[in-house]
Parts: structure tokens; sequence; C-alpha cells
């Protein structure tokens, strides 16, 4: 077989997201062309922080910035902005559980707030 000129006869090809999307149609013609397909089972997720983690260099910087401009100290700037904080560890926790609770499995991405826990971003 040959991609813009690229031989892969006896070649290896990781294709991610094979279960949908642009994945699926790869794979898809990898078997219409009788070459040999494994499944890995590996399921990418993203979890993303939805507000500023004031405990880390980073987020005390913005957290900071973000006062400064609206006149606040950090605590009630947080407050206002985004209701209950968000520490490392509670952060930890979220991805912990995500990692190990079979609710969580089939999703791709997830938010983490302080005041409402985990979401489901991609449904």
């Amino acid at each position: 077989m040959s991609i813009t000129g690229l031989e892969l006869k006896d070649e290896r090809v990781v294709v991610t997201g094979g279960s949908r999307g642009l994945g699926f149609g790869i794979v898809e013609a990898l078997l219409a062309r009788r070459a040999p397909v494994r499944r890995l089972g590996i399921h990418f997720q993203v979890v993303v922080p939805q507000q500023i983690v004031a405990e880390t260099a980073l987020g005390h910087q913005a957290a900071t910035v973000g006062a400064r401009r609206r006149g606040l100290s950090i605590e009630a700037f947080l407050a206002e902005r985004y209701g209950a904080p968000l520490s490392p560890r509670q952060y930890g926790e979220h991805v912990a559980t995500l990692l190990t609770d079979a609710r969580y499995a089939t999703g791709v991405a997830y938010g983490v707030k302080g005041d409402v826990g985990m979401t489901a971003l991609d449904g």
C-alpha cells in the first residue's frame, strides 16, 4: 500500500481514533485492502480544569493579575469568578476517579470545577 509515495509494505502503522471519525475511515480503508489490523483498545481521555488553580505557580500568577484588575483579594476574585476553589489534590482525585470509575469509561472530555466536580464536555 502506498500513500503519496510512501511505501507501507511490511511496515506497522498506528492509527489513533480508529473507533470513529477520520481514524475509523483509515481503519476501514486498511481492512478493505486486507491489511492486518489489530485493535489495541487504547482509549484517550482529557480532563480540563475549568478554573484557575491558585495553589500552582501559574495559577497564582493568573489569580494575582485577575484580582488586581478587579481590585479584589485573590480569594475574593476566585470566589466571585469560580465559586469553590479547586486544589491540585482535588484535581488529582477527579483524575483518579476518571481512571477507576466505570461511569467515565466511555467519555472523551471532562471538565473539573471546584463547585460542581467533574462534568462531561463531549455529550
